[in-house]
């Protein structure tokens, strides 16, 4: 174990502990701090950098203009100083491709190289039982066997991946999560006759069943949806004030009932929707197939799935058309999912709690419902045994949308604003 002991370790180095990585030193913050990331890399959506595929925020919500247009960490900057700023204007796109947005990501990244571990991945964080200067003192263990003493801990890692209790036993290598689409497909030696499934109905979803369309021209591919169609993203200027800070005082404030109808009412801003320009994409792609008549790409709506039989050499999906009552069994050579992320709350589709937070949660006041009582500074609440009060020792950065609001766990629009907030609460912390 080191002897020296960090102000603030981040698990995770990617979109929100960068945010707030240029957040603590934009604001000249003296806390010793260091990241420990799983990957080798802090690659923003490797995994589905498809061709021509671009982002679903608006690109100057980016790490740091929100809160600081002038800094060095802008997006309009990196443009700048990769010396495409005036290509990228008469490009006349509203979103930016993912690819690019990704190397800004990435190049913001390596300006904390010094403050990062790769190919490190915590495995726990447990409380020793010391303090230094009125402070508790954790431990965090990694992968590597590495273990590091600290006072604050920021989850930074990102969301549980959401698999459908159907496929959970899935084990012959043919399912996987869009997370790991890229790696699954480069192996695939010969797919072009093979048969596709896509489970989900995300823009994450279309651009899967474009980019199999496109690499394997004569492949069948099935997208399994649950709702009669696709939903288009609401992109009205009045439904994005959800990531104007004032929003997240708003939404902080209301009672679970509120947070309940506004989260319903603004879901399609975000979630389970698609730009227009993907939508059209696909739809003057399927309307060309029939013009050629070699259709090959089957949409089936209103499909709630039953079972999922796992052979060799395929998947066998059961499935229901809920609308017609109709039910129906196809077996296919690889199944994608698009099935999104898991938030904290209650439900299949939820985590209770940040897994990592598993030794210490019985020290974390919770909430009547059994959740973790988040602050409005996306602070925890620490109450060691033997003291009588509460430390803010664990904060969470980008797992709050149950209490923050849409967009707290799924959007880049929200990270500078969401950094700046955690940044000052950690160097008023400190202060104290």
């Amino acid at each position: 174990m080191q002897s020296n002991i960090i102000d603030i370790i981040g698990v995770g180095f990617n979109v929100s502990n960068i945010g707030l990585a240029i957040s603590l030193q934009e604001n000249n913050s003296p806390l010793s701090m260091l990241f420990l990331e799983s990957k080798a890399n802090s690659k923003w959506q490797e995994e589905m950098t498809i061709p021509g595929s671009d982002i679903q925020n608006a690109p100057h919500r980016d790490l740091i203009t929100p809160v600081n247009p002038r800094s060095r960490y802008t997006f309009i900057n990196y443009l700048f100083e990769h010396g495409r700023l005036f290509s990228h204007f008469n490009l006349g796109m509203k979103f930016p491709f993912r690819t690019e947005y990704s190397k800004y990501i990435e190049w913001c990244s390596k300006f904390f190289e010094d403050k990062v571990k790769y190919n490190e991945a915590v495995v726990s964080i447990e409380y020793t039982g010391d303090f230094e200067n009125e402070e508790p003192i954790f431990k965090v263990t990694t992968s590597t066997g590495d273990t590091y003493l600290c006072k604050k801990v920021v989850l930074g890692h990102g969301r549980s991946i959401n698999i459908p209790e159907e496929f959970s036993g899935i084990s012959n290598g043919r399912a996987t999560h869009l997370t790991k689409y890229r790696s699954y497909i480069s192996k695939i030696e010969s797919g072009d006759e093979d048969t596709f499934c896509v489970v989900g109905s995300s823009q994450s979803a279309i651009e899967i069943v474009l980019d199999l369309k496109s690499r394997f021209p004569n492949a069948k591919i099935t997208n399994l949806i649950r709702s009669f169609s696709y939903k288009l993203k609401d992109t009205s200027p009045f439904s994005y004030e959800v990531f104007y800070p004032e929003f997240i005082d708003h939404f902080y404030s209301a009672s679970d009932s509120q947070k309940e109808k506004l989260t319903l009412h603004l879901r399609n801003s975000n979630y389970s929707s698609v730009d227009k320009d993907v939508l059209d994409g696909l739809y003057q792609s399927l309307y060309e197939d029939k013009i050629l008549e070699r259709e090959r790409v089957f949409i089936r709506n209103n499909s709630k799935i039953n079972t999922v039989v796992e052979n060799d050499d395929s998947i066998e999906i059961s499935y229901t058309n809920e609308l017609l009552n109709e039910s129906s069994s196809e077996s296919f050579d690889h199944v994608i999912l698009a099935t999104g992320f898991k938030d904290l709350g209650h439900g299949d589709r939820y985590d209770t709690y940040c897994p990592l937070l598993h030794n210490v949660k019985g020290y974390i006041n919770e909430s009547e419902q059994g959740l973790l009582q988040i602050n409005r500074d996306y602070s925890l609440n620490f109450a060691p045994p033997g003291k009588n009060r509460t430390y803010k020792s664990f904060y969470l950065n980008g797992l709050c949308e149950s209490t923050h609001g849409l967009g707290d766990a799924g959007s880049i629009s929200s990270v500078s604003i969401r950094s700046k907030v955690i940044c000052d609460s950690l160097i008023n912390s400190h202060e104290v």
